[in-house]
């Protein structure tokens, strides 16, 4: 993600199994419910290195510009 700000929103904390920095960023949600103002689950999927799904944010869409 180029853009700092909007990568600022979707950088969150991981144990650190799943990154030794502490921190991951969270590109893939989903929409819990219909419509525009429903709100998201940003999700990592740290399987492959963790053995885990984290969910790092649930709420109003997170920023797009």
């Amino acid at each position: 993600m180029k853009d700092s700000e909007l990568r600022r929103h979707r950088e969150r904390p991981v144990p650190a199994e799943v990154d030794p920095s502490g921190r991951a960023l969270y590109r893939a949600h989903i929409r819990l419910g219909q419509g525009d103002g429903a709100p998201r689950l940003f999700f990592l999927d740290a399987t492959g290195t963790g053995g885990s799904v984290c969910v790092g944010y649930a709420g109003r869409h997170l920023p797009l510009r």
